[in-house]
């Protein structure tokens, strides 16, 4: 039996020198989210540290993970080029010390927010979709709301600009609103069902 839940969306993640960080190893960072969905890409940009041989390692034990190496460009140039192996309907961009999870789960609880964000992009038709972030400082989850859509259609979005890189949605630019559903191409999840949290 498949433990899949989003068969149309992949990781995109870009590394370097992450076997360990402030959010744990990135064995771990893989397992919490790579075996629940239909794919996933990491591009490693440089690591020193034996993650490349960790990443390989892993997926020789999940067929649906790729490995790639490429040197690093710019954060932009880095995950486009990371965007171009993905081979599903959507891309989930996350870092390696970030956790898929839900606002009041005890830890990460990234099986939950998976299965809350499938029921929340069958009920909301779109081509992006933003996530609420918060953000671990000084022992503290502070809310980071960002209207940069974490999950977006892979036809249809790209990375530009460095150091803070920003996704282009094709179709349309999404507008700052209070609404959940902002036009007919942008969703943003403003409840605690589903978030990122950050460990930075």
């Amino acid at each position: 039996m498949s433990d899949i839940i989003l068969p149309e969306v992949s990781l995109c993640a870009i590394v370097k020198n992450e076997l360990s960080n402030k959010a744990g190893s990135i064995q771990e960072f893989v397992e919490h989210i790579v075996p629940f969905l239909g794919g996933a890409v990491i591009l490693d940009t440089g690591s020193t540290d034996g993650t490349y041989k960790a990443l390989k390692e892993l997926e020789k034990k999940h067929k649906q993970l790729k490995i790639y190496q490429h040197s690093f460009e710019g954060y932009d140039a880095s995950r486009n080029k990371s965007l171009q192996h993905v081979n599903t309907d959507f891309a989930l961009i996350l870092d390696a010390d970030e956790r898929l999870s839900t606002r009041y789960a005890k830890g990460e609880d990234a099986l939950t927010a998976l299965r809350n964000l499938k029921t929340f992009m069958m009920q909301r038709q779109a081509d992006s979709y933003g996530i609420n972030s918060t953000l671990l400082v000084n022992g503290e989850w502070l809310d980071a709301p960002t209207l940069n859509p974490r999950i977006f259609r892979t036809n249809t979005g790209y990375f530009h600009g460095s150091p803070r890189e920003q996704i282009y949605v094709l179709e349309k630019n999404p507008v700052v609103s209070n609404l959940l559903f902002m036009n007919s191409n942008f969703a943003l999840l403003r409840d605690s069902l589903v978030e990122i949290k950050h460990y930075k």
